[in-house]
């Protein structure tokens, strides 16, 4: 992530297990921090150039993440869920 760049953004996710061992198992940006929750749950914080990555990225963990931040990021993949979900009605 942060290859493509823009503008910075404080990213917040809530990661739910078995997602949430295998983020924090791995380096995926230089400025992660990984906050324990209790339930195997984890809380991931980076500042990030640009969202095209992240969003792909949040996609892959299906139903065992949540986006809490930024704002912009939720919207954009509502709108990105709300297609795929007219796409198999």
């Amino acid at each position: 992530m942060g290859i493509i760049g823009g503008k910075q953004y404080d990213v917040i996710l809530k990661f739910y297990p078995p997602a949430s061992t295998w983020v924090e198992e791995k380096k995926w940006l230089p400025t992660q921090k990984i906050e324990q929750l209790g339930n195997r749950c984890i809380l991931f914080k980076a500042k990030v150039k640009g969202l095209v990555e992240l969003k792909r990225w949040v996609l892959s963990f299906g139903k065992l993440v949540k986006v809490i931040e930024p704002k912009e990021l939720i919207t954009e993949l509502k709108e990105e869920l709300d297609i795929m979900y007219k796409r198999y009605e």
